[in-house]
Formats: structure tokens, sequence, C-alpha cells
């Protein structure tokens, strides 16, 4: 049975192995480092959702904020659970949790060839804004 439930400081490993299976590009030696992850999802009890079958993650997604606004980051699904409803009840469970923290404004960054996700994030009332341009700044190639 599949169940939907946030994601632990002892999910680290498995969201890896997720991100791997699901192709998603990953810094496992840098912001994605399993410490970092354990950090991060310690932090909060809702710093992520996902959909776990047994000891399996077969989907998952992080959530994040700086009070004021907040992200859904590195949803992936696995890719023999896709079209089954998981993306979107992810995306609901990271909604509710941004709610819930009275954020009113959610983003996320998609690829602009991952049409799929973009179909997807769309069809949860997202709008994309084709008009801003995206920019970082990175200590370090790893982060």
């Amino acid at each position: 049975a599949t169940v939907l439930r946030p994601l632990a400081s002892n999910d680290t490993e498995r969201l890896h192995k997720l991100w791997s299976l699901a192709g998603l590009p990953f810094r496992p030696q840098g912001r994605d480092s399993l410490g970092r992850l354990r950090a991060f999802l310690s932090a909060h009890d809702d710093a992520g959702w996902c959909a776990a079958a047994d000891s399996h993650l077969i989907g998952a997604a992080l959530v994040s904020d700086d009070g004021r606004k907040g992200w859904i980051e590195r949803l992936a699904i696995h890719p023999d659970h896709r079209r089954a409803g998981l993306a979107k009840a992810i995306i609901t469970a990271c909604m509710n949790s941004l709610r819930d923290r009275d954020i009113l404004v959610t983003g996320a960054l998609i690829d602009e060839e991952n049409e799929a996700s973009r179909t997807l994030f769309e069809s949860c009332g997202f709008v994309h804004h084709p008009g801003l341009s995206y920019y970082s700044y990175r200590r370090d190639s790893d982060f």
C-alpha cells in the first residue's frame, strides 16, 4: 500500500536513490549531500513530502519558504509509478504545508524542456511567467 507522509531525516539515502531512478540531476557532494538533506529535513516536520510503498520512496518533493514565499523543490516520481496521481498528491501536501505556515505565494522552478512537469504544475494552478529569467550565484559548483 502507498502511504503519503512527511519526509524524515532517515529518508535521505532513499531520496538519493529516487532522484537517481527518476533521472533528476542532483548534487550529492554539495547542497544535496546526505548531511545537508538530513539537517534540512530535521529543521521542520514538513520540510518535504513523499509517497512510500513498503520501505521504498516512489515519489517525493522538498518544501521550503523564506517567511513570505514558498517553494516546491526536487519533485520526483519513480518511473514505474508515474501517471498515477502521486505527483499531484505530493504537490497538494506541499501546498497545505505552506498554507499552514501562512505562505501566500508558492513557486516551482522547472527546466524549460520538461513539458511533463510544466503541464503538471499548470494543472495544479501554477502560472508560467515566460518573461522571467533565473539567476543564481554559487560559491561552489556543487551547490
